[in-house]
């Protein structure tokens, strides 16, 4: 299915309270033109943050969750540009963390971060056994970028956590 996106990030920010201390939090939104082919069909161009019938805004969201696609892409380089300046002039040790939808995405973010970025991802899924371990260790470590599905909820502890894209539905 040849599909393309070209947007632009327009940001708003906000201020979370993170324990004892309060960080200004930057969510960035994306909006701009979507478009797919379907087999036997004609092509459709839309806005992302058009409304759509149910199995068109399946089609999108598979088309923007893809890692290897442009939308996601383009949201990952900027989630570890400012990642990099926050570790740059902030905190040393700060994190990105990328959730997805599925394990099969999960490692596929993984592969792109290490593409776009140079650095290793780590990957926390819950099937893999030791997942709790990794991270644990993750929260203890300076590596960049945690890449998870259904593993960091309420309840988990990981200050340097500065950066999300969060890549699901």
């Amino acid at each position: 299915m040849p599909a393309f996106c070209s947007c632009g990030p327009p940001q708003r920010a906000a201020e979370i309270d993170a324990g004892d201390s309060r960080r200004p939090v930057a969510f960035a939104t994306y909006d701009g033109e979507i478009g797919w082919q379907l087999p036997e069909q004609a092509s459709r161009t839309v806005q992302i943050s058009q409304v759509l019938s149910p199995l068109e805004h399946a089609t999108r969201q598979r088309i923007l969750l893809n890692p290897s696609g442009a939308w996601f892409k383009q949201a990952l380089t900027d989630a570890n540009a400012r990642l990099h300046a926050i570790r740059q002039h902030e905190q040393s040790n700060a994190a990105g963390l990328i959730i997805t939808p599925d394990t099969e995405t999960a490692r596929q973010a993984a592969q792109q971060v290490q593409v776009l970025t140079g650095q290793k991802a780590v990957v926390v899924v819950s099937e893999d056994a030791d997942a709790s371990v990794l991270l644990r260790n993750f929260g203890q470590q300076a590596l960049p970028w945690l890449v998870a599905v259904r593993m960091v909820s309420e309840g988990v502890d990981i200050p340097r956590l500065r950066v999300m894209l969060y890549s699901t539905n």
